[in-house]
């Protein structure tokens, strides 16, 4: 038993320092997503702000499948054919995702646009203007075709470089081109012109990934035809690989939606700082995930469960430890926090943070378990229980948002995430026949039912 313990940590160890690169590009783009924010939140005030947060929200929302889809099966498909040296059906799937993804993208910004135009005069009553969610529905193509290229760029085993177009070049791209604009201008601008400026970083993070595919493209695969055999089932995989992601940004942007919709556009953009800091508190818990993922899927092929309710226990106290000490600081300092890093105008959304904290902390408490059930193939599982966790934060947000404003909307993301981890932990349990309440209680508890 020890001698397997030794081996386990020591591939932990292995893990860590192999994905030490990529765990960097993470934190920081979680820093520079804070500092995007905050310049944002400074510039334009909660009000502004809050028509930003409402048009992204509405064009994030509109554009997941695609915009997760895409990339994710670029990933898959990139890494198998260059695994295999397989060079045209390298080509054809750079050459299909690129282009249908984008496609795609160009018809769902089409739709927007025409929604947008025709409710003409009615669009400051859902706290967006025109302008605004003309600079918003150009962002899909570009974004889905950049996040495609990076996918790329990590199937070419460049995995922190793939995530740098949209972790690290459009959020500095932003705050460079927000600060510039800012000098030139004493008094400030719209929030229009702010997604226009977020629009053209975009459009650099595009250039920048597309400018390291060329560059690191395998030579032998310069001169191969592309082949496109694989078409179909690469468009029946689309579904699939974005629904998990696609339920995840609906938990994340449903509040803020909701509160632009009923006519509170500064509740909206102070919303939306909230749910930014929460996904900074669990930065930690992202990256065991990260560097746990290829031992879940090794022990689970292996079938040593035994090793998995340990390494998955193991997981569990890190993220609790990483986080604990996070939500600590802002029980305490909260109103302080966003009064110094936002603004004063920001600074009502004190309880609001406290309760998306400790719904952050519910879900660091049951470790890297939607991880964990993807590794181990247990997507639909994970698909079935985030629905219902998105089905129940869009029930309560109806609820609780119009009597309770912000609170009640931070209220209803924190119960729905601990619904959809409870869950998620539930199906896990039958997975690795464990009997432990939470998985931090795995090794302890770790014989079978």
């Amino acid at each position: 038993m020890s001698g397997a313990l030794a081996t386990l940590r020591g591939e932990i160890g292995v893990l860590a320092r192999r994905g030490s690169a990529t765990m960097a590009v993470r934190f920081g783009a979680i820093a520079l997503a804070l500092l995007q924010t905050a310049v944002l939140a400074r510039i334009l005030e909660p009000s502004g702000y809050g028509q930003y947060a409402v048009a992204f929200s509405i064009v994030t929302i509109l554009a997941a499948p695609a915009q997760l889809g895409f990339p994710v099966l670029a990933l898959r498909e990139t890494a198998k054919a260059r695994q295999a040296a397989d060079w045209p059906a390298l080509n054809g799937v750079m050459a299909w995702s690129t282009a249908t993804g984008g496609a795609v993208g160009l018809v769902l910004s089409g739709l927007l646009l025409a929604i947008v135009f025709a409710a003409g005069d009615r669009l400051p009553a859902l706290g967006v203007s025109t302008q605004l969610m003309v600079f918003a529905s150009l962002l899909i193509p570009v974004v889905i075709i950049a996040n495609v290229l990076g996918s790329v760029l990590q199937g070419f085993s460049h995995p922190a470089l793939g995530q740098m177009q949209d972790a690290v070049v459009r959020p500095l791209a932003t705050v460079v081109l927000l600060a510039a604009a800012a000098g030139l201008s004493a008094s400030g601008f719209s929030p229009a012109f702010a997604m226009g400026l977020h629009l053209a970083a975009a459009a650099i993070g595009l250039l920048f990934a597309g400018a390291f595919v060329l560059r690191l493209r395998p030579a032998a695969s310069r001169t191969a035809a592309p082949r496109l055999a694989g078409s179909g089932a690469w468009l029946r995989s689309i579904g699939p690989l974005s629904a998990l992601g696609g339920l995840q940004l609906i938990n994340l942007h449903v509040g803020v939606l909701l509160l632009g919709w009923i006519g509170h556009a500064s509740d909206a953009g102070v919303l939306r700082v909230v749910m930014q800091g929460g996904t900074a508190i669990n930065a930690g818990t992202y990256a065991v995930g990260l560097v746990a993922a290829p031992a879940f899927a090794r022990l689970y092929a292996a079938g040593d469960l035994a090793a998995l309710r340990r390494l998955s226990g193991r997981c569990a106290l890190a993220c609790l430890a990483l986080t604990l000490p996070l939500v600590a600081v802002i029980a305490v300092w909260s109103e302080d926090i966003l009064r110094l890093a936002f603004g004063e105008g920001f600074a009502r959304g004190a309880l609001a943070l406290v309760l998306v904290a400790l719904g952050r902390l519910l879900y660091a408490a049951y470790g890297c378990t939607d991880v964990l059930m993807t590794m181990i193939g247990a997507e639909r599982d994970s698909m079935r229980n985030l629905a219902w966790g998105a089905g129940a934060n869009i029930l309560l947000t109806v609820a609780l948002a119009p009597l309770f404003g912000l609170a009640g909307a931070a209220a209803a993301s924190s119960l729905a995430v601990g619904l959809s981890s409870a869950l998620l932990w539930s199906a896990a349990r039958r997975k690795l026949a464990s009997r432990a309440p939470l998985p931090a209680l795995a090794p302890i508890l770790g014989a079978r039912r």
